[in-house]
């Protein structure tokens, strides 16, 4: 897919939830606007080991990789279900930056089971996107990721 019609299809996607698990497979994109150049955010990124994680940690390893633009990478755990996601970064709109669109999947035959079980623990494919893009455009503005404090 071309940049213009993965967003589309993200966004179509995103408006119809049932359309994103099917039965092997659960996934969820997210996008955000990130003040800063892509080839910048892309090292950031690659060199800061967000691939993984972007899973809590777990060992990935890269499947495909366009440099500046594209990186898809999956956990190295094999079992019943196997996660992957992809970050894609392109222009946005009036020269605001940086698009930067990650699409996180888990496959395998317990995928849409772990996705159900995991939304209340806020570990569903889509609030992994969203919470790793969140922290990750906080890290790239500001240089550090909010923190909650509890009193």
């Amino acid at each position: 897919c071309d940049w213009s019609s993965d967003v589309c299809s993200s966004d179509l996607a995103l408006l119809r939830p049932r359309l994103d698990v099917d039965v092997e497979r659960a996934r969820a994109a997210r996008s955000v606007t990130i003040r800063g150049d892509a080839t910048a955010l892309y090292e950031r990124w690659r060199d800061a080991g967000w691939a993984s994680q972007t899973f809590g940690g777990a060992p990935v390893e890269i499947v495909d990789e366009v440099p500046g633009r594209r990186l898809e990478w999956r956990t190295k755990r094999r079992g019943a279900y196997r996660a992957g996601a992809s970050l894609t970064l392109g222009a946005a709109p009036a020269n605001r930056g940086t698009q930067a669109r990650l699409a996180v999947h888990l496959d395998g035959p317990l995928a849409p089971a772990v996705a159900a079980f995991s939304r209340p623990l806020g570990a569903s494919p889509a609030q992994l996107a969203m919470e790793t893009l969140r922290a990750f455009k906080a890290l790239a503005e500001t240089g550090e990721i909010p923190k909650a404090v509890r009193s």
